[in-house]
């Protein structure tokens, strides 16, 4: 009777564990900016309103200013203040503050500052 508890037990822990995983929702970022001919000191507005699942962002645009984290709000801006190219690196991260293997919860972008 010991084993079969044991075994029952060992059981409805992995079901649980399984359905835990399956339900929890992978992060996926993405971003989009406007305008998309930037030049030195135009406002660019960066949105993250196609990431799935994120509820901060955390924005590094590239240029040496420091990181910028938004929190509940799908958009930032940011002025460059000299030409060239920039790479801008976004995370998005969930509310829960659950980290998941699945997803790309990182996306990066190269925009040019005329």
């Amino acid at each position: 009777m010991k084993k079969f508890k044991t075994v029952f037990l060992l059981t409805v822990m992995t079901v649980f564990i399984g359905l835990t995983n399956s339900c929890t929702k992978p992060t996926e970022g993405c971003f989009t900016y406007t305008p998309t001919t930037i030049t030195t000191n135009t406002e660019v507005t960066f949105n993250a309103a196609c990431s799935e699942n994120g509820y901060s962002f955390i924005w590094n645009f590239g240029d040496g200013t420091a990181d910028t984290t938004v929190i509940n709000s799908l958009t930032v801006t940011h002025k460059y203040s000299s030409s060239g190219t920039y790479i801008v690196t976004m995370t998005a991260e969930r509310k829960d503050g659950v980290s998941i293997r699945k997803g790309k919860p990182t996306m990066t972008q190269s925009l040019t500052v005329q």
